[in-house]
């Protein structure tokens, strides 16, 4: 079972329609690394993790190979896999 933590006020912000959340050193042991955004609607769509590649300075977005329970109900590793990369600042001009 993943360990859980108690995020701080300040890291997650519903900022009218936008809902804000800060990755605070992610680098650090015991911060979070990873956000996953899950729909919940009448329309079903799988959950999405996006994390920051320091070695590539920019955002991966990752979505699982297979959904996370298989034919007979039981759990299994959703294979989480790198779909889109998004260079930090990329449409930034000035430099």
């Amino acid at each position: 079972m993943a360990k859980q933590s108690t995020m701080q006020p300040d890291q997650v912000i519903l900022l009218g329609e936008v809902l804000s959340v800060a990755l605070v050193y992610p680098r650090v042991d015991g911060c979070p690394k990873v956000i996953e955004v899950e729909l919940v609607d009448v329309r079903k769509a799988d959950k999405i993790r996006v994390q920051y590649d320091f070695a590539r300075d920019g955002y991966s977005i990752l979505q699982s190979a297979k959904p996370p329970v298989d034919d007979d109900g039981n759990d299994q590793d959703p294979g989480w896999r790198e779909v889109y990369f998004v260079k930090d600042w990329a449409l930034c001009t000035s430099k």
